[in-house]
């Protein structure tokens, strides 16, 4: 079986995209910093330094979702760049991932815990299938689309199950 990576994508605590994620890791550079969320605020984390309207305005994102999607949504940019989405290809997507929308929920949550109004429609983007269908409007991907949530092994898993998936449907 042979796979073939097509395109790269990366946002991370110490770089926007692959370039400098590897210029950052070879001087050494640190993206362990406090949190500057609400939630986070006062803890060491390693997290991606902008809002997530920062996020959506430095990427031109056109689709809404949590954090997990927007992320999704830029790292998949990167590795769909230069691709042209061809009638004649099926394209899909498998998203591996194990915490869905689950900053938006814990944002609700915390609102409902202190009796501050929060809107219970928020909660849709909690489940972790619902980055993936963000993702996927993102790069108008209408195919095939599924979620792998093992926890860290999720990317793993949707590899090997994109790798499956190649190899039934072109017999190789």
């Amino acid at each position: 079986m042979r796979i073939h990576v097509t395109g790269i994508g990366l946002i991370s605590a110490i770089g926007n995209n692959v370039q400098e994620t590897i210029a950052s890791l070879r001087t050494g550079k640190t993206g362990i910093a406090k949190g500057i969320s609400p939630i986070s605020a006062g803890f060491h984390l390693g997290a991606v330094p902008k809002t997530n309207a920062e996020l959506v305005e430095q990427f031109n994102l056109r689709t809404e979702g949590s954090r997990t999607a927007l992320l999704g949504m830029i790292a998949a940019q990167q590795a769909f760049s230069g691709h042209p989405q061809l009638e004649r290809v099926r394209t899909g997507l498998i998203s591996g991932t194990s915490v869905g929308g689950m900053d938006i929920s814990e944002g609700e949550y915390k609102n409902f815990l202190e009796e501050k109004p929060h809107n219970l429609l928020n909660y849709r983007h909690h489940p972790s299938g619902t980055s993936t269908e963000q993702i996927a409007e993102e790069l108008g991907i209408t195919g095939f689309m599924n979620t792998i949530s093992t926890a860290c092994s999720s990317a793993a898993n949707a590899i090997m199950m994109g790798a499956r998936l190649h190899n039934r449907i072109c017999g190789g």
